[in-house]
């Protein structure tokens, strides 16, 4: 999937930023499961080629998502930076900024060098309605986004 860099432009939603394991004992504020499916625009993206000219260890790549739901409402915007390491292999930090409720957020590592669009990442935490939230996203990419069910556990 990254054989160059016009490859990397690919909106990506590497993973969500980490809550920790300190707060996860503590209550969320939903009390039961929630599936939140995201459509997803890229609005902005930035690629920073480090180094090695082309895909190598440490460039980063950053997106700025517009979010709606499958129906067309506006829900907030999604923010990820990604850092390539060895082999096909990034890190991804970033967050769901869900209007009037919190962030979803979390960390997580991808492969690159996998043809399929589809990869899941660890939800570990968030603020606000999720606050101290867990769960999984499940990511397909598509070409001018991403689309992302959400499904977090209390």
């Amino acid at each position: 999937m990254l054989n160059d860099i016009s490859a990397l432009r690919r909106p990506i939603t590497c993973a969500r930023q980490s809550g920790g394991t300190v707060a996860a004992n503590a209550g969320t504020d939903i009390t039961s499961p929630e599936t939140i499916t995201t459509v997803g625009t890229t609005v902005k993206d930035k690629f920073v080629d480090v180094g090695k000219r082309g895909p190598s260890v440490g460039d980063t790549f950053a997106t700025t998502v517009d979010i709606k739901s499958t129906t067309g409402v506006d829900l907030g915007t999604e923010g990820t930076q990604c850092t390539l390491g060895t082999g096909r292999w990034a890190i991804g930090i970033g967050a769901f900024d869900i209007t009037g409720r919190g962030e979803i957020v979390g960390t997580g590592m991808v492969n690159f060098g996998s043809e399929s669009l589809d990869f899941d990442v660890p939800i570990t935490g968030g603020t606000g309605d999720f606050a101290n939230v867990r769960g999984v996203a499940h990511v397909h990419l598509t070409e001018n986004g991403e689309t992302d069910t959400l499904e977090l556990l209390p």
